[in-house]
């Protein structure tokens, strides 16, 4: 056997990592250098060497996950805060996170993913999630996991250790709310209204919702024909319970010296937000109209002075003529009109 050569007996046992021999081929391997073949083998052992041996990582979440509020209203957010560590010899990479859901079934709810930055070795990063509790989920205990590498992007020494234990947190379902809107059309009266006087805004409210309504405010709008606001009293709303109704006859003085016109009326409920409802859109009524007319320039007629008589005395049966000076000191033309005298 020539010296360069190696025999079967000579390759790799199997489990050695690789199956290699370098054998000797006419004109492939010049027998007036020997070493040339040494350092084909070891250059090839070399790199083998570096690929087994390659520093790995080992990202873990350090202690348990904690989870806030809780317990949670479904339809709401918590918060999964965690710390990510590299515990491996070698860098990790960008990864992506998962954090899933489950009820008290084991169902799957929701698993939302995050992106992880980069982590060098032996340093940790802290995170807080926001992950959303769907609506309508029935009250009770759910669980949550924090899966590291989820899409197993990482070359790491241990992925046993990137599932954390589940973090059991309650779930609450949402409260009864309230729903009050005006049943039909508000009415306005009197209509026309002359401007300084005032009008009579009749609704009624209704809690439509499953829930309770508690006091709320109720504003009357009142707009021109330029939707320019002119007055918008407020008025107090007892309770409803749920299903319950009331009707209401709200006083609006319309202000003095309003131009003559169409004008709309707006019932808005619950003006202030204070209740918990279901929907809020139907809180504002459709503007119902009516006519304003200007006042009219009213007369006011007035004796200026004391009247003078004469003859005086007089004998009986004789006339006397009365003198005096009438005026008209308001702002509206005096028509005409009858005068009497007495006599006491």
């Amino acid at each position: 056997m020539d010296r360069h050569n190696f025999s079967a007996a000579e390759k790799p046992s199997a489990g050695g990592g690789c199956c290699c021999w370098v054998k000797k081929r006419k004109n492939t391997i010049n027998t007036n250098h020997p070493l040339r073949a040494l350092s084909i083998l070891l250059t090839f052992a070399v790199g083998l060497a570096g690929n087994i041996f390659a520093q790995t990582c080992d990202i873990v979440v350090q202690g348990t996950p904690s989870i806030s509020p809780n317990p949670v209203t479904s339809g709401n957010t918590i918060t999964v805060t965690y710390t990510i560590k590299n515990q491996g010899a070698g860098s990790a990479g960008a990864s992506q996170t998962k954090i899933q859901i489950k009820n008290s079934s084991g169902t799957q709810i929701t698993a939302p993913t995050f992106s992880e930055s980069s982590l060098s070795a032996g340093t940790s990063a802290s995170r807080s999630r926001s992950v959303p509790i769907p609506s309508g989920l029935i009250a009770g205990t759910y669980t949550a996991y924090v899966i590291l590498d989820n899409l197993n992007d990482l070359n790491q020494s241990n992925t046993s250790n990137d599932f954390t234990p589940g973090v059991s947190f309650s779930v609450s379902a949402p409260a009864a709310q309230c729903d009050i809107v005006v049943q039909g059309t508000p009415s306005i009266s009197p209509n026309p209204i002359t401007s300084g006087n005032s009008i009579t805004v009749s609704y009624t409210i209704k809690n439509q919702g499953a829930g309770s309504a508690a006091t709320s405010q109720t504003k009357v709008q009142i707009k021109n024909s330029s939707g320019t606001e002119i007055t918008a009293p407020t008025f107090s709303e007892s309770s409803l319970s749920a299903g319950a109704s009331a009707s209401q006859s709200r006083t609006v003085t319309i202000p003095s010296g309003s131009p003559s016109g169409t004008y709309t009326a707006y019932v808005i409920l619950d003006n202030s937000s204070v209740l918990s409802q279901s929907n809020t859109s139907n809180d504002y009524t459709p503007g119902v109209n009516f006519s304003v007319s200007a006042t009219v320039a009213q007369s006011d007629i007035v004796v200026q002075g004391t009247p003078s008589i004469s003859p005086s005395p007089v004998l009986a049966g004789n006339s006397i003529t009365v003198t005096y000076t009438i005026k008209n000191q308001g702002v509206g033309d005096a028509g005409t009109s009858g005068r009497a005298i007495f006599f006491l």
